[in-house]
């Protein structure tokens, strides 16, 4: 779990902490496995969006919009909802 990303190809023990709370587009375009699922915000989506790597939480509670939360179990992600639980795939 961090605020806005891990920097790709670096063990996620080396990371620093600019890039955990900053990063931005060399993350977001990267699509290799980062060892680990990566759950971040920073960059506001319409919905929480599950992209194979990494979730993507922002749902732009910051901006007057919705929190969204979610439960991990393993691989399987669900958005919590007033209707329920409801899968998010990549």
């Amino acid at each position: 779990f961090v605020h806005a990303g891990v920097r790709p190809g670096v063990d996620l023990h080396d990371q620093i902490e600019d890039d955990l709370l900053w990063i931005r587009e060399v993350f977001l375009n990267d699509s290799r496995d980062h060892g680990a699922l990566i759950v971040h915000g920073h960059t506001p989506v319409d919905a929480v969006t599950h992209y194979g790597n990494r979730l993507n939480l922002d749902t732009g509670a910051g901006y007057g919009k919705a929190m969204s939360a979610v439960v991990i179990e393993g691989a399987d992600v669900f958005q919590l909802t007033a209707k329920g639980r409801v899968r998010v795939t990549p």
